[in-house]
């Protein structure tokens, strides 16, 4: 069974667990009802009650967001489709391309390896990606031109940052970027690029030019949640 959720109590962050693991916590008490759940893909951290409530259609719309995609894949010069994801599957395991193809579906500036797509590495159920990342709760203020807009971020690695729906944004545009976070020591300032939007609004982010203090406290993040499974909120 795959593991969606992570679990925000008590300024922890913890996960990634089963929905039976989740269900099985709000049976047991393990975690109250106030406490906030979150996935890929989501904007904002929800309540557990309203997980319970929504959960048939939340799962429902995984499946929707996979399949409906339209892809083409490209390699060695040669490009085909158009194909849905199961039959991009498929074709890349099938003829072994997977380290070696790139693909592209509606709303990506450029054709870009599986591996840079979190819906196709987690659909496909390979590795993850060369930088791991975790799920991250904070403030996201993003600044391209004369332009500003804030909202929640989702998930963060050295590479770049996950979010939902920040309006204004398209794949290509050159951005300026904070995140304040309790659960990170200090604030991630950086220049980015929008590389993807997905559906849903989900917004693909890479850094350029990260700091060095700013990558030194992103990888610590991200290390001690893959090493422990949760993280304590920033003394």
């Amino acid at each position: 069974m795959t593991a969606y959720w992570f679990i925000y109590s008590k300024d922890v962050v913890s996960g990634p667990f089963t929905t039976e693991k989740v269900e099985n916590g709000i049976k047991s008490k393990t975690w109250s009802t106030d406490c906030l759940v979150w996935w890929k893909g989501q904007k904002e951290w929800i309540t557990l009650v309203d997980w319970q409530r929504n959960l048939p259609t939340i799962l429902d719309s995984f499946k929707t967001r996979i399949q409906k995609s339209i892809w083409y894949v490209e390699h060695l010069g040669m490009q085909k489709g158009p194909m849905n994801s199961t039959e991009l599957q498929g074709y890349i395991m099938s003829t072994g391309i997977l380290n070696s193809c790139r693909v592209w579906t509606i709303g990506m500036d450029r054709w870009m390896y599986v591996y840079e797509i979190p819906d196709l590495v987690e659909f496909f159920g390979v590795s993850r990606r060369k930088t791991a990342r975790a799920p991250i709760k904070g403030q996201l203020t993003i600044k391209k031109d004369d332009i500003i807009v804030e909202g929640p971020a989702g998930s963060i690695s050295t590479g770049g940052l996950g979010f939902r729906d920040l309006s204004g944004l398209r794949p290509g545009d050159h951005i300026s970027l904070t995140l304040r976070s309790p659960l990170l020591i200090a604030p991630i300032h950086s220049q980015g690029k929008i590389v993807y939007t997905a559906d849903r609004g989900f917004t693909g982010l890479q850094f350029n030019l990260l700091n060095a203090e700013s990558e030194s406290t992103i990888a610590d993040y991200v290390k001690r949640f893959q090493s422990h499974g949760k993280i304590l909120k920033a003394s």
